[in-house]
């Protein structure tokens, strides 16, 4: 016989063991074989034992039957693999890589992210053996889990200080919450996923950095990340649409997660590869536990409750009656508030902003005129041309604010001027020794009779600047402003010339930089 043909043979008789092995489970449990509890097996650990009901013999198979007869310590394909891919497999690896750090506390956060997947091996097995609980025993079962993620959180946190392993810790906890899909009511391969893409953001980080510094981290940041998708594949291949329950199982709230999550065993021999998985089976979506009914839920175990609510969440929301509704009741416009039919479910929550009045509908400000301290206050005049301030000094300032349709003069040198928020505005001054500002104005006009060494103009539409012969030298900054002339005399006869203020620029990149032209427009 050729050696092809030997080949041949042995891969078939290997998937003849593979066959034989996954149907003396499937016989094991769907003849009424459980895992043995706590109570029942007191003498023995309960984490891989499967028994027959003793009050129903095992069937008589036939002479060469596949499943004559089912091994009693016989651990599911699901369990078989999850302890070789994952606990015997990536997760040792990352355990060495952990260590090989030398940094104890990131070292305590491995050992716990260890127990976590220690821990959801223990409610896959309970699955294997139990009926789907309801949400608040599943939550229970859960709780184990939960406190110990809080742990791994609590180190992150603790850690932030540490500059040196700050990400290590950031790239575990973020990372930790795969373990959560065993929760996720459809799709858990996909919430596996968006926990390997959180933590693969810090991973990252911590390769870039060590990269050309230590191997090591290099090494332990894609170990970490193997771990989470090497998980993410067994999800996909054993419990694609959910963690799938034994329907003729026995209570969860019977099942011992401390006495039948032992670790794997390392020594024996490993079986064959297993076959693909049954189809799952349709899973049955029970309404969420009534508040009344057993102790409220807390912290995390409250959040993964109301997720798995699915739709059903929306029936705490109470329908807005007729009597409530504004458009169908004009007196409720009026009075501008609805009457609560009960106290707010959450008082706490924040409430819309209230919108702003438009301009136009806002009552009318008393306009001001006076000095306080060292600065003149001119604000919400209208339609006066005659406002003059002729007592003033060189420490003073003036602020316009709020005007409309307005001249002021200002007669006398100054410290500076500011004209906020007016239309339609037209400032005279003598002279500043300081900055002359202009912001968010429309329409303005401003004439220097003297000097001023700076004039600063900020969001503001159509504008004119008088400059005087002596004031030429003046400095004029724009932002954000459009139709902006400066008008320069010219002769001796009082006359001007207009110069718009450049509006349109070109930047381009020379040697690194960014430089920037006025565009000019010709013909």
């Amino acid at each position: 016989m050729s050696s092809q043909g030997l080949n041949s043979l042995a891969t078939i008789i290997k998937r003849l063991e593979a066959a034989t092995s996954r149907l003396e489970d499937l016989a094991v449990v769907q003849s009424g074989g459980a895992l043995s509890f706590p109570e029942a097996t007191a003498a023995r650990p309960a984490s891989t034992i499967i028994s027959q009901r003793p009050t129903s013999p095992p069937p008589q198979a036939k002479a060469g039957s596949i499943a004559s007869e089912a091994a009693p310590d016989a651990v599911p394909a699901s369990i078989v693999a999850y302890d070789e891919r994952i606990i015997n497999g990536k997760l040792s690896v990352f355990l060495e890589q952990t260590k090989g750090l030398g940094q104890a506390k990131l070292e305590e956060q491995a050992k716990l992210v260890a127990s976590l997947f220690q821990k959801t091996r223990s409610v896959l097995l309970c699955a294997t053996a139990c009926m789907k609980p309801s949400d608040t025993d599943f939550a229970t079962l859960m709780g184990p889990i939960h406190a110990t993620f809080n742990a791994v959180t609590k180190i992150k946190d603790e850690s932030r200080s540490n500059r040196e392993w700050s990400l290590h810790f950031q790239t575990i906890s973020d990372g930790a919450g795969c373990v959560g899909w065993v929760q996720a009511p459809s799709s858990p391969a996909e919430a596996v996923k968006e926990q390997k893409e959180a933590a693969e953001f810090y991973a990252n980080r911590v390769i870039s950095t060590y990269k050309e510094k230590d191997k090591k981290h290099v090494d332990w940041a894609r170990s970490y990340i193997a771990l989470i998708e090497e998980l993410r594949k067994y999800v996909l291949e054993y419990h694609k649409m959910g963690l799938i329950w034994n329907p003729k199982g026995g209570k969860a709230t019977d099942f011992s997660l401390e006495s039948a999550g032992g670790a794997p065993g390392k020594s024996s021999a490993p079986p064959p590869p297993p076959p693909p998985p049954p189809p799952p089976p349709v899973i049955e979506t029970t309404p969420p536990p009534a508040s009344s009914g057993g102790a409220a839920l807390t912290g995390t175990a409250a959040v993964f409750a109301q997720l798995n609510q699915g739709m059903d969440i929306t029936k705490g929301l109470r329908k807005v009656e007729k009597s409530e509704m504004t458009h169908k009741n004009p007196s409720l416009r009026v009075s501008g508030t609805v009457p609560a039919r009960s106290p707010s479910p959450s008082p706490t929550s924040k409430q819309p902003p209230k919108p702003k009045k438009p301009v136009s509908l806002q009552a009318k400000k008393p306009p001001k005129k006076e000095l306080q301290g060292g600065k003149w206050i001119v604000e919400h005049y209208e339609n006066d041309k005659e406002i003059v301030l002729d007592d003033v000094s060189i420490s003073q300032v003036v602020a316009l604010y709020g005007c409309k349709n307005c001249v002021v003069q200002v007669k006398g040198k100054i410290n500076g001027v500011t004209m906020t928020n007016c239309q339609k505005t037209s400032i005279v001054i003598d002279s500043t020794i300081s900055v002359i500002s202009i912001t968010n104005c429309q329409s303005f006009q401003l004439q220097i009779l003297g000097t001023a060494p700076t004039i600063q103009i900020e969001t503001t539409d159509f504008g004119q600047v008088f400059l005087s012969g002596t004031c030429l030298g003046a400095e004029i900054i724009t932002a954000k402003c459009s139709a902006i002339n400066i008008s320069i005399p010219t002769g001796s006869e009082g006359d001007f010339s207009e110069k718009p203020v450049p509006e349109m620029l070109r930047t381009v990149i020379q040697d690194g930089k960014l430089v920037s032209s006025i565009v000019e427009h010709s013909g």
